[in-house]
């Protein structure tokens, strides 16, 4: 029996929290999904985001005082998973 969308997404979700605190992954979503065929098997891709604890600063508006937007960092975690399965096969950065 094949993994459906959602139970990979919730799998991926698993294995997240499995692996970091919930400290080291606030706000954490899904960004991404794939179905991704390795080695003649077929598997889940992925993508979740959380905010990091550093800031990215940016200007908007053209005038000669832009407004300063400051908001979260964010980093991404990439699981492929085995559709058969729920295995996980790897986890990397994205």
């Amino acid at each position: 029996m094949s993994l459906s969308v959602k139970e990979a997404i919730n799998k991926a979700f698993e294995y997240a929290k499995e692996f970091y605190d919930a400290k080291g992954t606030p706000n954490l979503k899904l960004e991404g999904v794939e179905t991704l065929e390795e080695k003649d098997k077929e598997h889940w891709l992925i993508t979740l985001g959380y905010d990091t604890s550093e800031f990215i600063y940016r200007e908007s508006g053209y005038s000669l005082f832009p407004n300063v937007e400051k908001e979260k960092k964010r980093e991404y975690k990439n699981f492929l998973i085995n559709k058969e399965n729920g295995e996980l096969i790897w986890m990397k950065r994205g």
